[in-house]
């Protein structure tokens, strides 16, 4: 499972401050108490999901004159169909 890279890191911060137990990390954060071992003991990597980029939103949400669906254009649906050919 893929967990966002601000996830990771307040994990390390709380780790690092020692006031909490990782159980209560794991609960407050919403990872696994496996997952706060790991990262403890360094052994789990931060991975940049690509959903972590386009969560600023751009601009306000617009019907797409190719597909119809509701998104910030252009549409990126649209472009991933023309690149491939499907249009």
């Amino acid at each position: 499972m893929v967990i966002a890279e601000g996830t990771v890191r307040k994990v390390e911060r709380l780790l690092a401050e020692g006031d909490m137990s990782r159980r209560k990390i794991a609960k407050k954060t919403g990872v696994s108490r496996c997952t706060v071992n790991n990262i403890a003991n360094g052994t789990r990597r931060v991975y940049k999901r690509e959903a972590d980029i386009f969560d600023v939103q751009l601009g306000p949400l617009v019907r797409c004159t190719g597909c119809g669906g509701k998104t910030q254009l252009p549409c990126r649906v649209c472009k991933t169909r023309k690149d491939k050919g499907m249009e």
